[in-house]
């Protein structure tokens, strides 16, 4: 499955419909899906906002594969290069004055197994993994006894 949008906001959620149609068909629980929508969401987010610096400027594709138990959801832009793919630190902060924001990359991280970047010809590519193993051995271990 693949998806070609303007950047802009409001364009987002098409591709958080893509993924969750992907995670589907991973045969991931709800808390998984929302879980691999929430990173795409962030990510898109942050192509617009910190990458092409304001919505309108450029395109975001997304290319979704999948099989039971495993999603890989390819995010490509053509704003100025930005590695994601760098664990961030969690930032120190006081409970009773959380931040308001800068905690996309970080969400990115938690939610998903693997997060991959490359940069070629003057394209960002943003691979992240999912994989689960709860929901699909189950259903595996049904049709070997069947």
């Amino acid at each position: 499955m693949q998806l070609s949008i303007p950047a802009y906001h409001k364009e987002i959620e098409s591709l958080c419909d893509l993924t969750g149609k992907a995670a589907v068909d991973a045969r991931f629980t709800e808390r998984t899906i929302y879980a691999c929508q929430l990173a795409i969401g962030e990510a898109c987010e942050n192509i617009i906002n910190h990458g092409y610096k304001q919505e309108g400027i450029g395109e975001i594709e997304l290319t979704a594969e999948s099989s039971p138990g495993n999603l890989i959801l390819v995010l490509r832009d053509s704003a100025p290069p930005f590695n994601p793919a760098i664990e961030p630190s969690l930032p120190h902060w006081q409970e009773e004055d959380p931040p308001v924001g800068g905690l996309g990359l970080i969400i990115i991280h938690r939610v998903m197994d693997k997060v991959k970047y490359q940069r070629i010809k003057d394209q960002n590519i943003l691979e992240l993994r999912k994989t689960e193993y709860q929901d699909s051995l189950p259903r595996i271990k049904r049709k070997l006894h069947s």
